[in-house]
């Protein structure tokens, strides 16, 4: 940690409103004192400059380039959003990162419901699959998972005089009768990568299923926990303080500047 040596300083009281460590908290409010040092140059080596970019083609780095694409895991980038209804069918929407064209912001779109609350699979976004030919495929999953209360959405519907359209599920058979199924509804049902992605994924379940609901249910937990902790002890905004100096890069200074703050 830098020593500094202040010069002068001025201080002032704020008054600030942060946003919340979780949503459905009250905002953090408070009253803060903002401090910016005018310090001498505490004479900061100036950065390391980038190497240019080597390319080397010794045999003993194609030979390594060669090995390290021989085992490598191919990976598959996926973009999806999951609408859980009361914890026991999902409504899944999902698209590939690559060259296909068509279907929301230019890809192609796919849909699919599931019996599978796809809550339990927010805790990752990596995963490998089995191909049937025995190599692995890599995926990377950035997903958005809502739930909703379909029950709660009623009532409250009904409150409000507004009407309330459940939402159409096809048949599927119960999570805890027949296993992980999904239905597909939209985007080509032919498409291998489609068919791969979504099945990879209830097949992940068909294993992990209940390790997956337990690290939910703990997380679920551990957020009541957190939140009542922060309810009972509400945080208070910290005092800021800042220290300012006018650098100049040592290669650029006068012999005589260098070291002094002008």
């Amino acid at each position: 940690m830098l020593d500094f040596t202040v010069r002068r300083s001025i201080s002032r009281r704020v008054d600030v409103v942060e946003a919340p460590e979780m949503p459905e908290l009250p905002p953090v409010r408070g009253t803060i004192t903002a401090t910016v040092n005018f310090v001498e140059n505490p004479n900061i080596p100036d950065p390391v400059a980038t190497l240019p970019d080597v390319r080397v083609l010794d045999a003993a780095t194609k030979d390594h380039l060669k090995e390290l694409a021989a085992n490598y895991v191919r990976r598959q980038y996926v973009s999806a959003c999951a609408t859980v209804y009361d914890h026991k069918r999902t409504l899944i929407r999902w698209s590939f990162f690559g060259n296909d064209r068509g279907g929301l912001n230019g890809k192609k779109e796919f849909l699919a419901w599931s019996n599978v609350d796809f809550s339990h699979f927010t805790n990752f976004s990596s995963y490998q699959v089995a191909q049937s030919d025995g190599s692995l495929r890599k995926y990377e999953l950035m997903m958005f998972a809502v739930g909703y209360d379909t029950g709660g959405m009623l009532k409250r519907s009904e409150r409000l005089g507004l009407p309330y359209t459940p939402p159409k599920i096809p048949e599927i058979p119960e999570l805890a009768i027949a296993g992980p199924k999904y239905v597909m509804i939209g985007g080509e049902d032919s498409d291998s990568r489609a068919l791969a992605f979504i099945s990879g994924l209830h097949d992940l379940y068909q294993v992990e299923g209940e390790r997956l609901e337990v690290a939910f249910q703990a997380r679920l937990k551990a957020h009541e926990e957190r939140k009542a902790y922060l309810l009972a002890n509400p945080p208070v905004p910290e005092d800021v303080t800042v220290n300012f100096w006018k650098r100049i890069a040592q290669s650029e200074a006068p012999t005589e500047m260098k070291g002094e703050t002008p």
